[in-house]
């Protein structure tokens, strides 16, 4: 086998250990896969890897769609923007 095919198929198993890890956890895709990725092929960071981590977020929100609260999220996302971005209103 080809040393770069080699190179994508172990990345390719420490990034589906990394979505398991993500899937069943909630945190720690990167925190897991970004370290051991970056000593293999420090080219698939931060770009390949932040989109793929994307991918396995929207995987699990779609698996659990049932499970959001649309009203709270609404409420607590326009009152963290409203509250953190205050401070640089208020400061200019």
């Amino acid at each position: 086998m080809p040393a770069e095919l080699q190179t994508y198929l172990l990345v390719a198993v420490i990034v589906a250990i990394a979505a398991t890890i993500q899937g069943s956890t909630g945190i720690g895709f990167n925190m897991f896969a970004a370290p051991i990725v970056a000593l293999i092929e420090p080219a698939f960071l931060p770009g390949p890897l932040l989109m793929l981590a994307a991918m396995v977020s929207i995987g699990v929100m779609l698996r659990e769609v049932r499970a959001i609260d649309v009203q709270e999220s609404a409420t607590r996302w326009l009152d963290d923007c409203l509250r953190h971005s205050w401070p640089a209103i208020r400061w200019r």
